[in-house]
């Protein structure tokens, strides 16, 4: 079972006043609620649905922050903030967990577990490794200033390289007539008029 409640008691209390008033239900008071996490500065409450969404309230405004939708799976069972709230990781009961950016609410990274059930989350301090209880996953870095670098050049006009090592091969019909880089995504312009964008993470 994944304990999802953390916070001190004046948080909690918070939450029971705003519970009470009808304040974190109001966006979507049909949904049934399945967990539900505090983030460790008290500001932020995450909730999962049976359906599978994530709901973020920030609890210093009262205002509903973002919802990631239903991701098509059901039952979101287990919630973890970051030690430094920047992240959010969500598991469900079908195996999926989502690592979310906690101001956007945009998925970082999804894993899909086929055998067990991922009901345990925990960040390590730095954010590097996420611990379940299937095992530790890996996250890569979310700010741009802690990628490591990334050089992305066209090759004789047909294979796009990574850092001087080439690892994409472009058919004719998708070689660019013009191409532009910025932060690790490449975008081409092809003859036929069609923009492509591929994100590259090293």
């Amino acid at each position: 079972m994944c304990n999802t409640w953390i916070g001190t008691v004046q948080n909690i209390a918070e939450l029971d006043r705003c519970l009470k008033r009808g304040l974190l239900f109001s966006e979507h008071p049909s949904k049934s609620f399945s967990s539900l996490t505090l983030s460790p500065d008290g500001k932020l409450i995450a909730f999962g649905t049976t359906s599978g969404e994530i709901k973020v309230w920030d609890l210093t405004t009262k205002l509903f922050k973002w919802g990631s939708g239903p991701n098509g799976v059901s039952w979101a069972n287990c919630l973890e903030f970051s030690h430094d709230n920047r992240q959010l990781a969500a598991s469900s009961k079908s195996g999926e967990i989502w690592l979310f950016d906690t101001d956007a609410g945009r998925v970082i990274k999804e894993w899909v577990f086929r055998a067990g059930v991922p009901d345990y989350l925990k960040f390590t301090d730095d954010r590097s490794q996420l611990s379940t209880n299937l095992g530790a996953l890996k996250i890569k870095p979310i700010n741009p200033s802690e990628r490591p670098s990334i050089e992305i050049t066209l090759l004789e006009e047909d294979w796009v390289a990574i850092n001087g090592v080439r690892e994409l091969w472009l058919p004719r019909k998708s070689r660019p007539m013009d191409l532009r880089v910025k932060d690790g995504i490449l975008a081409m312009l092809l003859e036929s008029g069609e923009m492509f964008f591929i994100e590259f993470v090293v």
